[in-house]
């Protein structure tokens, strides 16, 4: 299934506008021209990530956000007018961004790219248990991994880093003789002492970086193989 995107604006301008900045996005792109349109079409399109306007008729972008901030969709509001009020207001029903019309594409084009690499890392995730080791070249400690996508992993182990730091990861794909070797970015810690996600043990979950075709492919190949034994049992 493709990456579908929602736009919510009650000017046509602005939507024709968002389309062209993200004609180059491999995604679905939707349109809906206030909240309420928007969430009568929510079921049927079950979009992955929603940019809607503050000011609307009808039903107004926070007004919408009060109705899906249970349904676990990533969201941004957009707005030509930014204070503590509004900010405040936002914050309240979840809101974690407000983009400031008018936009360019490159501020479009970087938030959709980084919810696209989020998206990624949660699709055809698979249940694994699979040795690994990390750190730096000079110091590789060891850990397991518990799941994985092409994308990334989750890393069970004591890893003393921090979000957004990177580092060599190097683990060997059951069955194969295929090592992959690649750069790894922290994107989320789970830590003893503040467990994001309860269903897993301390670690951290991470992002490939500069993951070779090669690997990308024989990771895709590994994790098909092992869907498709599950669908047989």
């Amino acid at each position: 299934m493709s990456f579908r995107i929602l736009l919510i604006d009650d000017v046509n301008f602005f939507l024709e506008l968002e389309k062209n900045y993200l004609s180059n996005i491999d995604c679905e792109i939707y349109t809906a021209s206030n909240g309420k349109e928007a969430l009568d079409k929510l079921n049927e399109i079950k979009p992955d990530f929603i940019l809607v306007d503050y000011e609307m008729p009808v039903m107004n972008g926070l007004e919408f956000i009060k109705h899906t901030r249970d349904l676990n969709i990533s969201t941004v509001l957009v707005s030509a007018f930014i204070d503590d009020s509004l900010i405040k207001i936002a914050e309240s029903v979840g809101v974690k961004k407000i983009l400031k019309k008018p936009f360019n594409k490159e501020d479009l084009l970087s938030i959709v790219n980084d919810h696209l690499k989020l998206d990624k890392r949660k699709r055809e995730r698979i249940k694994v248990n699979i040795p690994a080791f990390f750190g730096f070249e000079d110091k590789m400690e060891k850990g397991v991994l518990l799941d994985i996508s092409e994308g990334g992993a989750f890393l069970s182990g004591d890893v003393q880093l921090k979000e957004e730091a990177i580092m060599e990861l190097k683990f060997l794909i059951p069955k194969t003789n295929i090592l992959i070797k690649t750069w790894a970015k922290i994107v989320w810690v789970n830590s003893e002492k503040n467990r994001k996600n309860e269903k897993y043990p301390a670690g951290v979950g991470v992002e490939f970086l500069n993951l070779g075709k090669d690997y990308r492919a024989a990771i895709k190949k590994f994790i098909d193989e092992a869907q498709s034994a599950s669908k047989n049992l």
